[in-house]
């Protein structure tokens, strides 16, 4: 989403004394900060416990906080940029192309049953 134009890129950065490449990472920073005080906020809301170090944060937000519309493009553009390093091993070693151990005739689903490690197929 684009808030501000160039040009008012360009008057804001120069009356703050730095470049426009230093203003959009904070713009980018500050829409962090916004996610992750909505995370937070959520948590709040649903009765869940709140961090109580930074560590603590920033690895529940690994895990449950929702990327920013900001994080999102970037982490998009860093994909992109990076496709054509990423080695893909597809029908390699025992497993066969889908990567799954095949050890029965039936392939038990995580969401079938409360066990997921029963050695039986599905009735």
């Amino acid at each position: 989403e684009r808030v501000f134009s160039l040009l008012s890129k360009q008057l804001i950065a120069e009356k703050a004394g730095i470049s426009v490449k230093a203003f959009d990472n904070f713009l980018v920073e500050h829409t962090g900060f916004l996610a992750q005080r909505n995370w937070l906020h959520t948590r709040q809301l649903l009765k869940q416990p709140m961090p109580t170090t930074f560590e603590d944060a920033e690895y529940l937000a690994e895990m449950d906080r929702p990327f920013s519309d900001a994080e999102r493009k970037l982490y998009k553009e860093f994909n992109e940029q990076n496709k054509t390093k990423q080695i893909r091993l597809v029908g390699k070693g025992r497993n066969g192309p889908t990567g799954k151990h095949v050890r029965a005739r039936h392939y038990r689903y995580p969401s079938k049953d409360l066990s997921r490690w029963s050695t039986q197929g599905p009735k």
